[in-house]
């Protein structure tokens, strides 16, 4: 019965054993505990994780242990006390020890101290894991911004959109100067003019801030792909501001400078869908109004004819080429100029083309429509415009008739 019982008492026995040496320690080591210091860690700054144990015996015991997403700074290993007592005719030494170890975390939130050992040289003792916290840092809320705005992040090849660069503020500013202009690469440009603009107030990051409108274009991305919208850099004057005793805020004399910059924005260009595209696209985005007009004068061979083209809308008008109307081999362009305005806002623009033919011969061009197709970025579909021409009538230079090859009223 007895030799049935001792291979289990062995086995309990064993089990005890590696218990004490887990959670007990060992032989060897008498107490641990760690501390963090401070007792809630922040990110981006200093912190300490401290040991501090009893050891028993001559070898100067080690600590190892896995950490991860820390950077360790500093390690001071400080012996703190030592005490020999004779037990059994034998010298006991006592050790007590403080390591403390430096850290800094770029990341916040659950760290864990993993595989934590002592090692003396003779044993190697398994300590328990342990975890902690590290806040977020909590940003200091500027007064200050200089930000850039547009109303979406990607647009058609052609369509016209505004960028505005706000300054958001609380408080007072004295003076603005601007030290850099974004550069706005890979988009045509028609640069607003911004005369004595008023502050408004505006949600901004969840507070309310004062808004200014620094810097404002109109654009139309020219470059399929991805584009910056690139900063700018802003220097602003203000008044220095203190706090009293009470914490109430106060302006004093002394006027500060702070250089702002605005961070880019990434757009993205696509092109015009191919369906419904044809050879009457004429690359402009949005809806257009179009008028042809055949200028009063004589009808007859060698003699100038003057007629005029309009072209109104959204779309990028300054590089509209001007269109051919009449085709006949007979018929001789010799001059065309065009004009071009833009609306006050920017958003819309007019181009007039003015043409003068001469032909040498007697022709006779009867009415027809030209058509022009516009791509309507909001409803993303293909329009068709159908323009009319009216018929032309070239009379010889000997008849004398005046007037007869003018338009039908």
């Amino acid at each position: 019965m007895l030799k049935n019982l001792y291979p289990i008492y062995k086995i309990t026995l064993a089990v005890f054993f590696l218990i004490v040496s887990v959670l007990g320690y060992g032989s060897n080591l008498k107490s641990f505990n760690w501390s963090l210091s401070p007792s809630q860690p922040v990110q981006n700054k200093e912190f300490s994780i401290s040991f501090k144990f009893v050891h028993k015996g001559k070898n100067k015991p080690n600590i190892s242990f896995e950490l991860d997403r820390c950077e360790l700074l500093n390690l001071t290993k400080v012996l703190i006390s030592s005490d020999k007592k004779v037990v059994n005719d034998r010298f006991i030494i006592t050790k007590r020890y403080e390591y403390k170890y430096k850290f800094k975390s770029k990341s916040n939130g659950k760290f864990k101290v993993r595989n934590l050992k002592i090692l003396d040289g003779v044993k190697e003792i398994k300590l328990k894991s342990f975890s902690f916290f590290i806040k977020k840092v909590k940003k200091p809320i500027s007064e200050y911004f200089l930000v850039a705005s547009t109303n979406k992040l990607k647009y058609f090849r052609g369509e016209g959109f505004d960028v505005n660069y706000y300054l958001y503020y609380r408080g007072y500013i004295l003076g603005t100067r601007i030290i850099q202009f974004p550069k706005l690469n890979g988009f045509m440009k028609r640069y607003k003019k911004i005369v004595d603009s008023n502050d408004e107030l505006a949600q901004f990051r969840g507070g309310v801030y004062k808004r200014r409108t620094i810097y404002s274009a109109r654009l139309f991305g020219t470059e399929l792909g991805s584009n910056f919208l690139d900063g700018m850099k802003l220097s602003i004057d203000h008044p220095q501001r203190k706090k009293n005793a009470i914490n109430n805020e106060f302006y004093v004399g002394k006027i500060k400078t702070k250089t702002l910059s605005s961070e880019p924005i990434k757009l993205k260009i696509i092109s015009t869908p191919l369906k419904g595209k044809n050879n009457n696209y004429k690359n402009l985005v949005g809806r257009h109004k179009i008028k042809f007009d055949l200028l009063e004068g004589q009808r007859k061979v060698n003699n100038p004819i003057s007629f005029k083209f309009k072209i109104e809308g959204p779309g990028a008008l300054e590089n509209f080429d001007p269109p051919s109307f009449f085709d006949d081999p007979s018929i001789e362009y010799f001059s065309s100029r065009s004009t071009f305005t833009e609306s006050k806002n920017k958003k819309t623009s007019k181009k007039e083309f003015f043409y003068t033919i001469m032909t040498k011969k007697p022709l006779k061009i009867k009415k027809r429509e030209e058509v022009f197709s516009f791509f309507d970025h909001k409803k993303e579909k293909y329009v068709i415009q159908k323009l009319k021409i009216p018929s032309l009538y070239i009379e010889d230079s000997n008849l004398k008739k005046l007037g007869q090859n003018r338009l039908p009223s």
